[in-house]
């Protein structure tokens, strides 16, 4: 009896379990554990563009970049899709000096802020590496030809800011203070007019992943991402300015001396620059109270962006990590 219509039907039913195997490996390795460095940036009410009406990436200082540090772990959902959770840590800057615009430069304001935060966000998968060898040896047939991944996420976050303003006075210490205590715009203050701000807030995380595949547990990856916040207070500035005398006796029993508080609601470089009216008013002095200290009109914005090293461990049968 010829064989070979045998052989024929054998190939025929192994070759799609085959198949269905490479398609499905990534069930097996479902967790992938990480850790990274980046830097931050931030786009605020302080530096910025060396004129007046800028948004966004035009008016993003690119000196006031800063080290972040993130840790997480993501579960592969589909093929093509995960979900991702991490906590990173980042110093967000903004600093007057680093605008040539006549009036933030003459505001003179310097913001360290600590950050902490933590995202939840969905990935998806947009370019993913191609299965071959799974030893990745050289001239095997089957090699991976695409290492890379391209992934798109988008979420969300809850994070903690702490704005810390820095005495730049004239003979001044040179150390940064925290600032919602002192309440620079007045919120502190019995009027009752504005409220002292939260430091916890929500931010949109969303941005681009690129992952270069080693091997199948190993990977690196470089990430940038956008977080729309929703507070106007992560460098501490957004509205008017407050009366500087009503600020120092508040603070006279506070966390910072009342002289030192009442540079810190107006540092002003010069406090008697003068400003036409954009209606054809009188001069006004711009740093009195109640003119613009800041623009409330949007929200503040911070980037992260992480170089990360990934792992993945074996899925059990229970769907759960096997770490050994």
């Amino acid at each position: 009896m010829n064989k070979f219509p045998r052989y024929i039907a054998i190939l025929l039913i192994i070759i799609p379990l085959l198949g269905h195997s490479q398609t499905n490996r990534w069930k097996r390795l479902r967790y992938e554990f990480f850790g990274g460095i980046g830097a931050s940036g931030f786009l605020g009410d302080l530096g910025g563009a060396d004129q007046i009406g800028t948004h966004y990436l035009k008016d993003f200082e690119f000196s006031m970049t800063r080290p972040a540090f993130t840790i997480g772990g993501r579960y592969q959902i589909m093929r093509r899709l995960a979900v991702q959770s991490a906590l990173s840590y980042a110093w967000i800057r903004g600093d007057d000096r680093k605008t040539k615009e006549a009036f933030r430069n003459n505001r003179n304001i310097q913001v360290m802020t600590p950050l902490a935060e933590w995202q939840a966000r969905l990935e998806y998968t947009v370019l993913t590496e191609k299965q071959g060898h799974r030893y990745n040896i050289r001239n095997v047939r089957g090699l991976i030809g695409n290492h890379i991944i391209v992934d798109i996420f988008g979420g969300g976050a809850l994070f903690f800011f702490y704005p810390m303003g820095r005495d730049s006075r004239p003979g001044g210490s040179g150390k940064y203070y925290g600032l919602r205590s002192v309440g620079t715009e007045g919120q502190n203050l019995k009027t009752g007019i504005r409220k002292p701000y939260s430091l916890f807030s929500f931010s949109i995380p969303m941005g681009v992943q690129l992952k270069y595949v080693i091997n199948r547990k190993w990977s690196v990856s470089w990430e940038v991402g956008i977080r729309q916040t929703f507070t106007d207070y992560v460098d501490d500035v957004s509205k008017t300015y407050a009366e500087g005398v009503a600020v120092a006796q508040f603070n006279k029993n506070g966390n910072v001396n009342p002289e030192l508080a009442e540079y810190f609601a107006n540092p002003a470089i010069n406090r008697n620059v003068r400003q036409q009216d954009a209606n054809g008013g009188p001069n006004t002095n711009t740093t009195l109270p109640g003119e613009q200290r800041g623009n409330n009109r949007n929200y503040d914005i911070y980037f992260l962006s992480f170089f990360t090293l990934n792992y993945k461990v074996r899925t059990g049968r229970n769907g759960l990590p096997i770490f050994r």
